[in-house]
This record gives C-alpha cells, sequence and structure tokens, in this order.
C-alpha cells in the first residue's frame, strides 16, 4: 500500500521529535505492564511476522493476555478486505469473538 521508498518519510512523520528507540513508538520496544488482552493477527509471509512475535514475548512477559493468529500468506491487514475475500470476512469474525469476549455477557449477533 505504500512504496518502500516512502517509508523514511512516514516514519519521520509519526516519530517527529521523539528518539527510534523512545519505546511509545512500538509495542516491541515498549513494556507492557497492565496492558488489556491484546489480539494479533499476522500473515505467515508479511513483514511484520517478526515484530508479531516480538510483540506477544513482550506481552507474556509483563503477564498480559495476548492472542496471536497467524494466517497462511495473508497480506497486510487482510480484514481490510472484508467481505470481497472470505478469508477477511474470517479475520473480523476473529476480531469480534475477541472482543465479545472481553465483555461476558454481551449479545452476540448471528447471520
Amino acid at each position: 500500500l505504500l512504496p518502500a521508498g516512502r517509508m523514511a518519510e512516514v516514519v519521520a512523520m509519526i516519530r517527529g521529535d521523539l528518539s527510534p528507540a523512545d519505546p511509545r513508538l512500538s509495542p516491541v520496544l515498549g513494556a507492557l505492564p497492565g496492558v488489556c488482552p491484546v489480539l494479533i493477527h499476522v500473515g505467515s509471509t508479511e513483514v511484520l511476522l517478526d515484530d508479531s512475535r516480538r510483540t506477544a514475548a513482550g506481552l507474556r512477559r509483563a503477564g498480559a493476555a495476548g492472542t496471536r493468529f497467524i494466517r497462511p500468506r495473508a497480506p497486510h491487514v487482510l480484514a481490510w478486505l472484508a467481505p470481497w475475500v472470505p478469508e477477511a470476512t474470517d479475520e473480523i469474525r476473529r476480531i469480534g469473538a475477541f472482543l465479545r469476549d472481553l465483555q461476558p455477557g454481551a449479545p452476540t449477533v448471528s447471520r
């Protein structure tokens, strides 16, 4: 979605005056005590796969509840393709189930 040649520009916009090592910029770098439950969806071949592993490990070290789901060969932000791609619609359903589990007793919508 973004040409690799523009990545430095985007990083500079997000980072602002913060150091690249500032843990507020990435869950991979930060301490995570007291963080809410986290759901990580990642494709098996996408560039953020290793970051997802490192983030999940950090969540475990902090004692946080984390769930990581790796979908074979899925593109980055697969859920964005729902409802056109069945696997993307499945991602949306997984996200919904995760959120419902955070709020026991929440109504379930069936289709």
